[in-house]
This record gives structure tokens, C-alpha cells and sequence, in this order.
């Protein structure tokens, strides 16, 4: 079928829609990460619903997501994401 029709699926824009994609899903995941950790980090249980035992002061599991490598893909996601919708809009 692709043999057949040699056009690109969206066209030649096909690699920005990837950008802005990519970009979008890096800063909607970070954002939503620092706003709402896993309940796994915020209760102190296991992944899946499993009961653990309570941090301490010394566990070494967070309470929250590392702030400043959210922050960091929240900003590489943003200028990818600009970079792939000024690449759609110039044309």
C-alpha cells in the first residue's frame, strides 16, 4: 500500500509533528509529575499498591520528584515544542 502511494504520512511536516509531540508530552509529564507525585512517593508503599515501610531520614526514596531535572526537561520540551509549531507555522 505505501509502495503504491509514495506520499509521507502528514506530509513532509512529519518530523515537526514529532517535535511538537515529543515536547508537549516532555512538559505535560514533568509539570504533572511535580504537581501530583505517584502515590508511591507521597505514602512511602511500593509501586503497584503494595503497603512498604515508612521513610525515615535516611531512606534514600524521595518525596517528591527531583525538582531541578523536571525543571530542566520541562524547558527542553518547551523549546522543542516552539521549535516543532514554528516549523509547522512558517511552513
Amino acid at each position: 500500500m505505501l509502495a503504491q502511494n509514495p506520499e509521507l504520512f502528514l506530509g513532509e511536516d512529519l518530523l515537526a509533528w514529532l517535535v511538537l509531540a515529543f515536547g508537549g508530552a516532555l512538559v505535560v509529564g514533568n509539570v504533572a509529575a511535580l504537581l501530583r507525585p505517584p502515590t508511591h512517593l507521597r505514602d512511602g508503599s511500593e509501586p503497584g499498591g503494595r503497603p512498604g515501610k515508612a521513610k525515615t531520614a535516611g531512606s534514600t526514596g524521595a518525596a517528591h520528584p527531583p525538582v531541578g531535572r523536571a525543571v530542566a526537561m520541562i524547558i527542553v520540551g518547551l523549546v522543542a515544542a516552539i521549535w516543532g509549531l514554528a516549523s509547522l507555522v512558517g511552513g
